[in-house]
């Protein structure tokens, strides 16, 4: 019995977890067995060089891109312009709750702040990135009781919860 197990052993192709299954071990020998293809014969290879331009133009297209984006964002127009940004936040006819990060990385988070009123709240989630506001704990939680609060009734967001850690405080969300 132990010639037996020696032999199996042998037999057997090992890796890192152990001996292989015996069909992949006879598949891999005969993967090892096959000839390698035939080596090509250099001087005979015909190279064609190869022709590299430099257009500049598309570098400037891309840089006239970034600047529109930028622009089109409203950072340049809110700023340091206090009217402004005054007159984009104004008050909406229903109640309405802002939820932002300044880490957002793709919209500007004063673009996102609203005037405060008894109606209208800002709230800042702090470290959220912009795809991943909305799976942040602390963002649905916000979300969830906005919207659990009875219709007609607005109350303004209680940052004592199980994420008080991040929200920013109220007076930093001021539009």
């Amino acid at each position: 019995m132990r010639d037996d197990e020696q032999k199996r052993q042998e037999d057997a192709l090992w890796t890192a977890r152990g001996a292989l299954p015996p069909d992949l071990a006879k598949l891999e020998a005969e993967l090892a067995n096959l000839p390698l293809p035939p080596e090509p014969d250099w001087g005979k290879v015909v190279r064609e060089p190869v022709r590299v331009e430099f257009r500049p133009m598309p570098l400037v297209w891309a840089a006239a891109a970034a600047m529109l984006v930028v622009a089109l964002g409203g950072e340049w127009l809110v700023r340091d312009r206090a009217t402004v940004r005054w007159g984009l936040s104004g008050d909406l006819p229903v109640p309405a709750t802002s939820i932002y990060s300044r880490t957002d990385g793709i919209v500007n988070w004063h673009t996102c702040l609203q005037r405060s009123s008894d109606t209208a709240e800002n709230i800042e989630v702090y470290f959220a990135s912009h795809i991943g506001l909305g799976v942040n704990p602390a963002a649905l939680w916000a979300v969830a009781d906005r919207l659990s609060q009875p219709e007609g009734e607005f109350k303004h967001f209680d940052r004592s919860g199980p994420f008080a850690i991040a929200y920013g405080p109220p007076e930093n969300a001021q539009s």
